[in-house]
């Protein structure tokens, strides 16, 4: 990650192929300031992960995306991130298991645009990452674990606009017994 640590301005792209993926990298990476932070396959296409020190640089790449009805044909979804906190960077890497010290909330959804999305709002709002999870099987799905101490109908506000349009499932565990705290805890 040392190359990433001064870039935390992120483009999270879900494309239908990865030829599509190397195919921007190709036309949008010429650029020093863009950096491809991921370009792996997935059972749906592609996830392509652009970072850059300017946030101008991902609006052009984005805008440009946009404008271009064939780039806009391979673009399945797309989240920009602005000024990433280095613990979402770390848990989005796997980098961190954090223990559950009240109640544990799990963000689960096909799209890591919104797995994403749903990590910032969370991270804004005081909660903390126990866990991100990417399973890239036959079925994609990104598992966000974290845990508050905010209550059931709190959390559900925060989460209300993603829960209501379908893009995550959201599961409240209030104290969560020790079995499943244990699932967090690497002692």
């Amino acid at each position: 990650m040392n190359q990433f640590v001064f870039l935390k301005n992120f483009l999270f792209l879900e494309l239908t192929s990865l030829g599509s993926a190397y195919t921007l990298v190709q036309k949008f990476t010429t650029d020093s300031q863009v950096k491809v932070f991921e370009a792996s396959p997935t059972p749906r296409g592609a996830l392509l992960v652009l970072a850059s020190a300017s946030l101008d640089s991902l609006n052009l790449i984005l805008a440009s995306l946009r404008g271009n009805s064939e780039a806009q044909t391979s673009v399945e979804n797309s989240w920009l991130g602005e000024d990433l906190s280095e613990k979402i960077i770390e848990a989005y890497l796997n980098q961190v298991l954090t223990p559950i010290k009240n109640n544990l909330v799990l963000v689960e959804t096909e799209s890591i645009c919104e797995a994403i999305r749903a990590t910032v709002m969370a991270v804004d709002k005081n909660f903390e990452i126990c866990e991100f999870r990417t399973l890239r099987s036959a079925i994609y799905k990104c598992i966000v674990s974290l845990t508050t101490q905010l209550s059931q109908s709190e959390v559900e506000t925060i989460f209300s606009t993603l829960v209501t349009t379908k893009k995550i499932k959201l599961t409240f565990v209030a104290d969560p017994t020790l079995e499943i705290r244990n699932q967090y805890n690497l002692e």
